[in-house]
């Protein structure tokens, strides 16, 4: 059974923090699991779907201090249209082997599928094969 992770990394801007400082930014990072998932492509558009979602996904804030928690998937998606219309982030998605640096934008959730499906455009894919030498510290 393959198990892929989404790591979302969104920086929400201080308008959207009850925490922050006036002059600060707050750094937060999602971790989405999925049982599988797949790439497609209709009319030009790429799009990512993540199936075997669960109701909840991990979410820790760095900045300015270390926190972290559970977020129910349905608001995580609702909420990304409220923080900024047209919103798009870094995500970094991983396989048995690959770990894919995509954008991500646009997700929708179907709690009854249990899938959730982003708008994505691939940046870069590196095979686990380099990850692994990169956090030996050998860079090849």
């Amino acid at each position: 059974m393959k198990k892929l992770l989404l790591c979302v990394a969104i920086l929400f801007l201080t308008a959207f923090s009850i925490t922050a400082q006036e002059d600060e930014a707050v750094q937060g990072t999602y971790i989405q699991t999925a049982e599988n998932g797949s790439f497609w492509e209709e009319d030009g558009v790429t799009y990512l779907t993540l199936e075997a979602v669960p109701e909840s996904i991990l979410w820790t804030i760095t900045t300015p201090t270390f926190r972290g928690g559970v977020y129910e998937t349905l608001s995580f998606v609702g909420d990304w249209g409220f923080a900024m219309e047209d919103l798009s982030t870094d995500g970094i998605l991983t396989t048995e082997n690959e770990s894919i640096k995509v954008i991500l934008s646009q997700p929708e959730y179907d709690s009854e599928a249990g899938t959730v499906t982003y708008v994505v455009t691939v940046e870069e894919i590196d095979p686990i094969s380099f990850c692994n030498e990169v956090r030996r510290g050998s860079s090849g």
